[in-house]
């Protein structure tokens, strides 16, 4: 028998591939609405929102950036998200975002990621009408910067990651 953990951090990643999905479908030059984008599910009985929510745009951004070989001068427009699944008692905060852009607009990392407009993470969550401390878990999906730099907003939560990726988190001042 699944744990509890397991079933919620599984029914959580299943809410995230969905909105994954269908913030494709949304067309490139428009962002997300202001509270995001949400889709509601029902897994084992439980009943689920998911919100993908923008915290930062990049606009012009060079594609040779995200993918090996693109074409010299290409680019693309890009969304910054971070996901919150709300159901089961729980919040669970997919990745913690980043707020440098935020914090730095126009800074080296902005120019570098051609981001045009950011909030911060609490800002994100507010658009929601979530508060960081009414946050119950945080999955980190990997140790990239812009998905663990937020975590510094969040106390209580219980922190989902794979062990190597704790250890090396640990290393890098975000553990223990």
């Amino acid at each position: 028998m699944r744990s509890h953990k397991a079933w919620i951090v599984g029914s959580v990643l299943v809410l995230v591939a969905v909105a994954a999905v269908a913030a494709l479908w949304l067309p490139r030059e428009h962002g997300y609405p202001s509270g995001g984008i949400d889709v509601h599910a029902s897994i084992d009985g439980a009943e689920w929102t998911l919100y993908a929510v923008e915290y930062a745009r990049s606009a012009d951004l060079p594609l040779d950036r995200l993918v090996r070989g693109a074409d010299d001068g290409e680019t693309t427009p890009m969304s910054w998200t971070i996901f919150v699944a709300a159901g089961h008692d729980r919040v669970v905060l997919v990745d913690a975002g980043t707020d440098r852009f935020a914090e730095q607009p126009g800074g080296k990392t902005a120019r570098r990621w051609a981001v045009r407009r950011a909030r911060t993470v609490p800002e994100s969550l507010a658009a929601l009408g979530l508060q960081p401390d009414e946050v119950t878990d945080v999955v980190i999906t990997h140790r990239h910067w812009d998905h663990v730099e937020g975590l510094r907003h969040f106390d209580g939560p219980t922190v989902h990651v794979h062990a190597r990726e704790w250890a090396a988190l640990d290393g890098a001042g975000f553990g223990g």
